[in-house]
């Protein structure tokens, strides 16, 4: 494994583009509101989606409206989804009332329909990816945990984890990445510490500091399994 790291100008210019790619892709539907009491397995009927109608505003620009209400959305990854055989995105949120977890809302925006599915731990959670197995990754923000979800059964996948007092150092998982091998790997905050997940063995090592900043916060491999990393303060 070779770990490449990116100069900060380039981390500040990549942060950017993601951003305002991601605002284009999810600027005709939106989630909403935050339940009262946690979800149970059975209903997610405070899931709700909604068509926004572009107002203009000026010339070559329009005012799209809120992209969420009540919930702070993290991510979201687009894909094809095996159980509804349709086009979906699948959005990670931020919950901040206690005793409550984040949620993973799957969004039909073909059909205006969503569905929810509650954390196993954590508030939220910032990255999350398609893995070569078709389950999906993501890292929570608290606790530091890595979780899999299979969106062909609908269920949460344990899978090991690193020992609890490194995750209580290391409590966010800020972004992550497979590589060609199927290793998974992921930045931590605050230490900036980059962990591979390897599926097929079942171990979780932590590859040490990547840098001296407090947030590995992008990743990104490339096709010979080269791990480039973007630092931020």
């Amino acid at each position: 494994m070779t770990v490449k790291f990116l100069p900060r100008q380039t981390f500040r210019f990549i942060t950017l583009s993601l951003a305002s790619l991601f605002l284009v892709s999810c600027s005709s539907r939106a989630a909403s509101p935050k339940p009262s009491s946690p979800p149970s397995a059975d209903s997610y009927s405070f899931v709700s989606t909604k068509t926004l109608e572009p107002q203009s505003v000026a010339s070559g620009f329009s005012s799209v409206g809120p992209m969420s209400t009540n919930l702070w959305t993290f991510n979201a990854l687009n894909m094809y989804d095996p159980a509804l055989k349709t086009q979906v995105f699948y959005v990670t949120s931020f919950v901040d009332a206690a005793g409550h977890t984040g949620q993973l809302i799957r969004l039909d925006y073909i059909h205006n329909r969503a569905t929810a599915w509650s954390m196993p731990a954590g508030i939220g959670a910032w990255g999350i990816i398609k893995g070569q197995d078709g389950n999906l990754y993501m890292g929570t923000y608290s606790e530091g945990k890595l979780l899999c979800f299979n969106p062909r059964t609908e269920k949460w996948v344990p899978i090991p984890q690193s020992p609890e007092s490194f995750r209580k150092q290391q409590f966010i998982i800020t972004d992550l990445v497979q590589a060609p091998d199927g290793s998974i790997y992921y930045g931590t905050y605050p230490g900036a510490h980059l962990v591979r997940y390897d599926p097929h063995a079942g171990t979780v090592t932590d590859l040490g500091k990547a840098g001296d900043e407090s947030y590995l916060r992008w990743l990104a491999v490339t096709k010979q399994g080269i791990i480039l990393c973007g630092m931020g303060s």
